[in-house]
Formats: structure tokens, C-alpha cells, sequence
């Protein structure tokens, strides 16, 4: 079985290395680049044509949202989760809307990292189920709510 291929966006070279780190005890994936800015990202990603992309939000320049929609435009896109420090209901609902297929906050990527693993992989739940609760994925709703649509938890029309 060919490894899943990930890359990994993010302006902390400390984050990045934290994440490379955890994902080189993973069996069976290979690191395929990473990127400090959401235009690397693109171009890059491009060139080399990961599985997954664990892309950030706020970067300097282009951020995450807008990288994560240049990228999924593409007809052969990888997947992209977006892995944050925002854990808000807008945020997942500015992921769903740029075409992300999933959403992790960075305090619980270590809890996540397996499931998203398999996920990408096929093997287990759905890679969508991970973006939990934005209203593209059908999964539920979220604690709290979203200002202007009545207290729900949903995404905004």
C-alpha cells in the first residue's frame, strides 16, 4: 500500500515541526512538504500532488480559507483539513464554505490524528465527519451558537 502523502501548512516552524513529528510515529505516511504562507501552499501543492493537506488559518499573506478554496478548484484536489487555533462555529463554517473536508483544532489534533489517518486512508468513518458539526457534513451541530441566526448552531444561509 502506497503512503499517504501529507503536507502541512503553517507560519509556526515550531507548530510544523511538532506536527512532523508526531506524524513520523504514524505508520504508513510520508511528510511530502511543507509551507509557511497559503500561496506556498498553492504553488506547492500543486508540484507535488499530496493526499491530505493540514492547512492553518491565519498566515500573512494568504490565509488558510482562501488557499484551502485555490486548492480545492483543482479537478485532482487533495484532501484538506483545516487545523486551527480558532475553534469557533464560524470558523467551521468558513472551512465548510472554502471546500475544506475537515476541521481540527490544533489542541485536539493528537486525540484526532489516527482517525484522520484512517479517514484519508478509507479505512474507517468518512474524512467529512472530522469537519464535526459545519453544516455541509450533515453531522449534528456544535455547543454554542452562531450570532445572527437565531442562537443555532448551524451555518448561516
Amino acid at each position: 500500500m502506497e503512503p499517504i502523502k501529507i503536507f502541512i501548512v503553517d507560519d509556526s516552524r515550531e507548530f510544523l515541526r511538532g506536527v512532523e513529528n508526531l506524524l513520523a510515529t504514524c505508520p504508513g505516511v510520508m511528510i511530502s512538504g511543507t509551507a509557511g504562507s497559503g500561496l506556498e501552499a498553492v504553488e506547492l501543492t500543486a508540484a507535488v500532488k499530496p493526499d491530505l493537506v493540514l492547512m492553518d488559518v491565519a498566515m500573512p499573506g494568504m490565509n488558510g480559507l482562501e488557499a484551502t478554496k485555490l486548492i480545492k478548484a483543482r479537478p485532482d484536489a487533495p484532501a484538506v483539513v483545516i487545523l486551527t487555533l480558532y475553534d469557533t462555529i464560524e470558523h467551521r463554517c468558513l472551512a465548510a464554505a472554502a471546500g475544506a473536508d475537515g476541521f481540527i483544532p490544533k489542541a485536539d489534533f493528537g486525540a484526532y490524528v489516527y482517525d484522520l489517518l484512517d479517514a484519508v486512508s478509507g479505512a474507517h468513518r468518512p474524512l467529512a465527519e472530522l469537519i464535526r458539526g459545519a453544516e455541509k457534513t450533515g453531522a449534528g451541530s456544535l455547543p454554542g451558537g452562531v450570532s445572527g441566526n437565531g442562537g443555532g448552531n448551524k451555518c448561516p444561509q
